[in-house]
């Protein structure tokens, strides 16, 4: 199930997001670390801004197993799926729901993100493509989902 996360939520959602840092992102130590410091920033800054983003997670037997914020509607800074459930699904899932729920309120005609090295066959399997010329720190890939073309 797919639903809008709730205050109630921030435990159990930063411990998915440590877990899965610490499980399945190809980095070293130095880089979990700042990715682990942007995950809880991200979630301090959703608290103060709810209204400016769209960020749902997946349950299952209302245990979070996955997480997905996309601040300003185009900007996806978090998309993670407890490792135990993930290649079911879920990140699918949630990437396709957002989407819907931002393709309309977006002042933008894509969403973005950074992607770690890892992740980019998946973004590229759900339509996002590469931007040119868009060095990011730490391995990361920028890419972009065009939202009128897909």
């Amino acid at each position: 199930m797919i639903r809008p996360a709730t205050l109630a939520d921030v435990p159990e959602i930063a411990a998915l997001m440590r877990q899965t840092i610490t499980v399945s992102v190809d980095a070293s130590d130095d880089e979990k670390a700042i990715f682990l410091e942007n995950t809880a920033a991200t979630l301090k800054w959703w608290k103060q801004h709810q209204d400016h983003c769209v960020h749902l997670v997946a349950t299952d037997d209302d245990m979070v197993t996955g997480v997905i914020l996309v601040r300003d509607f185009w900007n996806l800074c978090s998309l993670f799926v407890d490792p135990a459930h993930q290649r079911r699904g879920i990140g699918r899932a949630l990437v396709q729901a957002a989407i819907a729920a931002c393709r309309p309120r977006s002042e933008r005609p894509v969403m973005r993100l950074n992607a770690a090295r890892n992740a980019v066959p998946f973004y590229l399997a759900m339509g996002f493509t590469p931007i040119p010329g868009r060095d990011m720190l730490h391995g990361a890939t920028a890419m972009e989902f065009q939202f009128g073309v897909h």
